[in-house]
Order: C-alpha cells, then sequence, then structure tokens
C-alpha cells in the first residue's frame, strides 16, 4: 500500500456528523484506476476509534488505525433524525433597517471554517456579516451577526465623485491567486466593476484596473469565476446590458487578459445572467448565458486541453436547447442543478414574463422542456430561483423568488415539483430580487437567504436539525483552489460507477445566474442509510 504522503494532488476538508452508516469513498480525478486520495479528515470521535481503510487497487480489506488524519476510505454508524415537516422554516430579518439588494453571497473572508454573508444593497453600504454565535438562532435574527464590511474595506463606494449613484448588483467569490482566501468581483450599474484582493483574510485591496478587469461603465450584472481553460486559475466571465459580454483569461498573479473576441462570447444583446457547468460531461466547463431581450445562449467549451491559452467557446443553442419562448419574455437568471439525480445538470431558466422552463438533460448536453410535466408552469415575475434539498429526502426542491409572491417546490421524486406552502408558511407579496443557500449555522441542514426591494434581508432559518449528514468543500492543488467544477457522484453503497445505483450529482459553482453566490460547501443529506460518495476534480 502506498503511502499517502507520497501523493501530490487535490485534497478536501471534509465535516462529517457520525449519524449514518455509510461510507464515504475519495479517489484522484479522471483516473478510475487510481484510488487512492490524500484526505484531511475533521473527525469528531474519539481518536482510539479505528476506520475501514481499503486499496481498492490491491482488492485489500482490513480495519486500519487513521494516522495523521489521513485515510482513504471511511465508514462510520449510527441513525437518522426525523423531521417535523409543517414547521420546517423559520423566518428572520437580519437586518433591522430596510435596503434594495440585489445579491446575495457566502464567503469564508478570514479562513476561520465559518461563511460569512455579504449582501450588496444598491442604495448604501454593502454588508459583511458574520455570525455572533453559530447554531444560536432566535426570533431576533439580527442579533446573531455584526457587519465587518468597514473592517475588511469591501463596503464599496455609494456615490461617485460628481455624486453619481453606483448601483453595486453582482457579487462573487473566488481564490483568484490561488493563496488560500478567497477574493471578490463586485458588479456596478453606473461604475466600473471593482476586484478585491484578500490579504490573508484580514483585508481586501481593491485592484480591478491593476488586474484589468474593471470591466469599464457598461451596466455589468454579473460576474462569474470558472477555470474555462482547466489551467488551475479561475477565469471571469462578465454579462453586462450595454456592451458585449467579457471574458477575461487569468494569466496568473492578479493578471488578466480580455480573450472574448477570440474565445467566441462577443454578443450585441444585452446580457443579463450567467452560469458555468459541465453540460456535456466531457470534463470542462460549458456556458450557460440569460439576455435581457433575446433568447439564452448555451456556448460548449471547445478548448483545447494541449492549448489552453487559445480558449474557444460554441454556440451550439440551436442544437442543444429546444426553447421556443418570446423573446421579449425578459430572462432573469438561470441555474443548473441535477433535479432528477440522473447524473448531469439540467437547466431552470427564469423570466419576468410569461412562465420560467425547466430543461431535462439527456446526458450529452441537449436539452427537452419539462416544465408543464414537471407542474412548474407559472407566472410570478421571476427574479431567481435556486436548487436545493430541504428536507433531506436527497432530492433537490426549488425555491423561485419573484416580483409577486415567492413560491417554494418540493421535488416528489419522481420528475415532478408540487407547491409546498408548509416549509416556509405564507410568502405574502415577496418583491423578491434574489435568492441564495448556505448552511450558515453549521446544523447539516440547508438554510435558505432572500434579498428584496426596499426590505429586511429575510434568513429562512432550517429547522431540520439533521444529524445524518455530510458537508465537502473540495480544495484544489492542481485544479483551481477554490475546485469550482468539482462534481460529487453519490450511489448506494457497494455500487460505484453503477447508473441505476445513482443517487444525484451534486457541482461546486461560483454564482447562481444573476449576480448571487450559493454556499461551495457540498452538503449531502443522507436519508439513505449507506452511500458512496465519489469525488472528481476538474479535469487537470
Amino acid at each position: 500500500m502506498k503511502y499517502l504522503a507520497d501523493l501530490v494532488c487535490d485534497t478536501l476538508e471534509i465535516t462529517i456528523s457520525m449519524f449514518s452508516d455509510s461510507i464515504f469513498i475519495l479517489r484522484k480525478s479522471n483516473d478510475k484506476s487510481d484510488f487512492a486520495f490524500y484526505a484531511n479528515y475533521r473527525r469528531f470521535a474519539s481518536s482510539s476509534e479505528f476506520l475501514l481503510v481499503y486499496d481498492v487497487d490491491q482488492n485489500y480489506e482490513g480495519y486500519w488505525k487513521a494516522q495523521d488524519n489521513n485515510v482513504y476510505y471511511i465508514r462510520f454508524v449510527p441513525k437518522i433524525m426525523e423531521h417535523d415537516r409543517p414547521t420546517l422554516f423559520r423566518k428572520h430579518y437580519i437586518t433591522d433597517f430596510n435596503l434594495y439588494c440585489c445579491s446575495i453571497g457566502f464567503v469564508d473572508v478570514d479562513k476561520n471554517g465559518l461563511e460569512e454573508i455579504y449582501i450588496v444593497d444598491t442604495e448604501k453600504h454593502n454588508l459583511l456579516l458574520s455570525p455572533k454565535k453559530v447554531g444560536a438562532a432566535t426570533s431576533a435574527a439580527e442579533n446573531l451577526f455584526i457587519d465587518r464590511a468597514e473592517q475588511f474595506n469591501i463596503q464599496a463606494s455609494v456615490r461617485t465623485r460628481d455624486q453619481k449613484m453606483i448601483f453595486d448588483h453582482g457579487i462573487s467569490f473566488a481564490d483568484v491567486d490561488n493563496d488560500g482566501d478567497e477574493d471578490g468581483y463586485l458588479t456596478s450599474l453606473h461604475h466600473s466593476n471593482l476586484y478585491f484582493e484578500n490579504i490573508s483574510g484580514k483585508i481586501f485591496h481593491e485592484k480591478s484596473k491593476q488586474a484589468g478587469i474593471s470591466g469599464g461603465e457598461y451596466r455589468s450584472i454579473v460576474g462569474v469565476w470558472a477555470d474555462v481553460n482547466n489551467d488551475g486559475l479561475v477565469d471571469l466571465f462578465v454579462a453586462n446590458e450595454d456592451t458585449t459580454n467579457m471574458l477575461f483569461l487569468n494569466k496568473g498573479g492578479n493578471n488578466f487578459v480580455d480573450v472574448t473576441a477570440e474565445s467566441g462570447l462577443l454578443s450585441d444583446e444585452r446580457g443579463n445572467g450567467a452560469y458555468f457547468g459541465d453540460l456535456d460531461l466531457d470534463g470542462d466547463l460549458d456556458l450557460v448565458v440569460t439576455f435581457h431581450n433575446y433568447q439564452p445562449r448555451i456556448y460548449r467549451n471547445d478548448t483545447d486541453p494541449a492549448f489552453p491559452w487559445q480558449v474557444r467557446f460554441s454556440d451550439v443553442t440551436d442544437d442543444w436547447l429546444n426553447c421556443d419562448v418570446d423573446s421579449n419574455a425578459k430572462n432573469t437568471g438561470c441555474f443548473l442543478a441535477d433535479y432528477d439525480n440522473d447524473g448531469d445538470l439540467d437547466l431552470f431558466i427564469c423570466y419576468q414574463i410569461f412562465s420560467n422552463r425547466l430543461f431535462q438533460n439527456d446526458g450529452t448536453g441537449r436539452f427537452r422542456d419539462v416544465t408543464q410535466q414537471a407542474g412548474l408552469i407559472d407566472s410570478n415575475l421571476t427574479c431567481a430561483a435556486i436548487f436545493f434539498d430541504a428536507d433531506n429526502d436527497g432530492d433537490l426542491d426549488l425555491y423561485v423568488a419573484n416580483r409577486e409572491q415567492d413560491v417554494f417546490y418540493e421535488n416528489l421524486g419522481n420528475g415532478t415539483f408540487r407547491v409546498n406552502s408548509h416549509y416556509f408558511g405564507s410568502f405574502g407579496y415577496s418583491n423578491s430580487t434574489n435568492v441564495s443557500f448556505a448552511d450558515i449555522d453549521n446544523d447539516g441542514d440547508i438554510d435558505c437567504f432572500v434579498s428584496g426591494g426596499r426590505g429586511p434581508v429575510i434568513y429562512f432559518e432550517n429547522r431540520l436539525d439533521n444529524l445524518n449528514f455530510i458537508k465537502i468543500k473540495p480544495v484544489g492543488v492542481k485544479s483551481n483552489r477554490s475546485a469550482i467544477g468539482a462534481k460529487t457522484l453519490l450511489y448506494r453503497a457497494g455500487h460505484l460507477d453503477e447508473k441505476e445505483h445513482l443517487l444525484g450529482l451534486r457541482e461546486v459553482s461560483s454564482g447562481n445566474g444573476l449576480g448571487g453566490m450559493p454556499s461551495r460547501s457540498i452538503t449531502a443529506l443522507m436519508s439513505i442509510k449507506n452511500m458512496i460518495c465519489a469525488l472528481f476534480f476538474p479535469q487537470e
């Protein structure tokens, strides 16, 4: 058996609850024959506990004591908790004042293992909220968070020097320089965009002009990070309303170059949303872009791994996406998720006019419209949507943020959804602008956050009190440090790589399609006692 110290590959930070009879499997990306994988396992059990460790290549099994917390395979045991469905989420107001919030993002800025909440306020200074006490939610949620934006120098200005309103819009974070901390990108409607370099988790320095990604003043809606050429550095795509969308290639050292034209991503339309994901399962990240008055477009990543500096995207919309929605329907973002647990990313597109659309992926990147069959026909002036497993039943539910009334759809596990008014209670008139998610109190269930126009940001605390979960935060070494594009495939125990026993796919992203950013931690809530979890990093 090889010594783990001799292996040089990606690492994981894993937090698990010791409450399910499950197996967690790690293996090296894109090499099915090599199951040896270095893992950092944060153990809650005693140091004398024995874990099941085995080397598949040698067909060897045995109980081995974990040495220096490094193991190949992990087996852990006990129980599953039930939850009270009708009162699943408790509503809190994060702030005791009104604000016009366009986007919400989650990031661990100070590297203490706890995520902060970044709130983009278009009319006032932005907020960076840190939990005061994890797991202590009360009816006065505003007392649970402290604003640290000024401390970290990431408030951003409200007005230009000539007193023109800036109107910040979107936020996304990634470890741009691979130095171990998360850097931020803030888009603006009436000003150039801002790039905040994180200095050792202590303070941010604004360096957009030095980095070459200020983007001009083109009403930028969203900036999304992704390693488009798999060179280990995250690149930046910006959707603009007043000019072409832009792709900036990361050259290292916080230096970027505009490759929009040569990459095939020039556009005449008003872009307002973007999402990266591996749609055709070929190991690189494809791109979905939504537009204000134009049909959404899908761009296949055709970059040759042998020539990573020559980034190429091809518009395959006519072949991959059968979308007959009126171009005046006003796209307002999109979300990629494996809603049917078949191992590929499906596409949900938001519209402010006419119904939203759900497109099912056939595994090759080609989509068919299943909105009506899935029970998702609506017309509520949608701004954004997210998929997340709200109730620990193993499939992804859907929260839709609307200008009228928000809607929560429970995934029934058979390809259909139903409106569930019990989990969140009555929404009333929402006037929501965005929605995002994170396990902000680190209790193993996923909380939901909703922003609105001139109102407080709402924190829906998930009270599932789940003790049966595994939370994974991938950390790239050869791949990009933020592990954007990393995939987790879930199988029934003993059936690795058997499609008929696949329980679903979760892929790490850096945005939700309209300027927000959900947590990048992958939380698998284990309603099934025996499960195998295989993680793949982006193609190296």
